[in-house]
């Protein structure tokens, strides 16, 4: 599903973000991604999207590659349609906040959908597994915290990605609110979806037993050999 071989990265200031990576997440895998602050976290997940292209190496995600010896790089079509397949959210949320919550939902719904009956159908339905249902007609700033990432993660499933990208998605959120949406990741998992979690928390890589990938100074630490079996976990709190 994912694959990193030998790839470096280096900004134009000179600093080395990700150096000789090679890494494996198989399809239906719930991974965490952990290291500190600059460790490369953010700059490994843009390489999944395809926001970012290795300097070196290849990067391959449901079967689209970048990089390799010909440098190859997918055009703009190629990579819009690869994050059709990814969904993706960030700690700092980024929804739009001079429209609705289900207005925020649909925009995104309409990708690849042309009747209006059907987006809305979706969208209500990313809602309702969100818990936001009654919501639909706040905006974000009539939210808190918690309900803000569970509307970026509603409007993230709505269509049906079979990857789903967390950058640090509880960083701003309490212990309990970070339980409820870790949960939620969880629930994305067992329904067959790859996830891959950027995190601090050690509670949560502490009490599941997903594989930890461990980046430092943008060297791969550990983790990186990919699982040929899924283990069934309970959901925390479940």
């Amino acid at each position: 599903m994912i694959e990193f071989l030998h790839v470096q990265k280096v900004y134009e200031n000179g600093y080395p973000a990700l150096r000789d990576i090679s890494l494996h997440i198989d399809k239906g895998e719930f991974v965490f991604l952990t290291g500190e602050s600059g460790a490369g976290k953010t700059t490994l997940l843009k390489h999944i999207f395809m926001d970012l292209f290795p300097d070196q190496g290849h990067v391959s995600v449901a079967g689209m590659t970048s990089g390799g010896s010909s440098r190859h790089m997918p055009s703009r079509r190629q990579v819009q349609l690869l994050r059709r397949k990814i969904g993706i959210v960030f700690q700092d949320i980024r929804l739009l906040h001079d429209r609705s919550v289900l207005e925020n939902i649909t925009f995104a719904a309409r990708i690849g959908r042309s009747r209006e009956r059907a987006v809305r159908k979706k969208s209500y339905d990313v809602l309702a597994r969100v818990g936001l249902s009654h919501k639909c007609g706040n905006y974000p700033h009539q939210l808190s915290g918690g309900e803000q990432q569970r509307v970026a993660i509603a409007r993230a499933l709505v269509n049906d990605p079979r990857i789903f990208i967390a950058d640090e998605p509880t960083g701003n959120l309490d212990y309990r609110i970070s339980r409820e949406i870790f949960a939620l990741l969880q629930d994305i998992h067992n329904n067959g979806t790859t996830v891959v979690m950027a995190t601090h928390e050690r509670s949560f890589i502490e009490t599941t037993h997903y594989r930890e990938i461990v980046l430092h100074d943008g060297l791969l630490r550990s983790g990186g050999e990919g699982r040929r079996f899924q283990c069934s976990v309970p959901l925390m709190g479940g």
